[in-house]
C-alpha cells in the first residue's frame, strides 16, 4: 500500500499493525497534513460488529484532546 493513495491521503509508510488493522503514515494531499491511517484488515472488514467497534474507535480517538495528542 505505499506509495499508494486512500481517498484524499498519500500513503508514505507502513507503521504497524496488530490483530485487527495496520497502520500508516500518510499525508492528506491538499492540506500537506501528516497524518496516521488505521486501516482495517481485509478478512475482518465484513464482520459488521467489529467493524462497527473500528468505527467508534475512530471516532473517540478523532475527539481526544492532550497536550501529548497530535491534531
Amino acid at each position: 500500500m505505499r506509495g499508494g493513495r486512500l481517498g484524499a491521503y498519500e500513503i508514505l509508510r507502513h507503521v504497524g499493525h496488530g490483530a485487527t488493522a495496520s497502520v500508516f503514515e500518510g499525508r492528506h494531499v491538499a492540506l500537506g497534513k501528516q497524518v496516521a491511517i488505521k486501516v482495517l484488515h481485509e478478512h475482518l472488514a465484513s464482520d459488521a460488529q467489529v467493524a462497527a467497534r473500528f468505527l467508534r474507535e475512530g471516532r473517540v480517538a478523532a475527539q481526544l484532546r492532550h497536550p501529548n495528542v497530535l491534531d
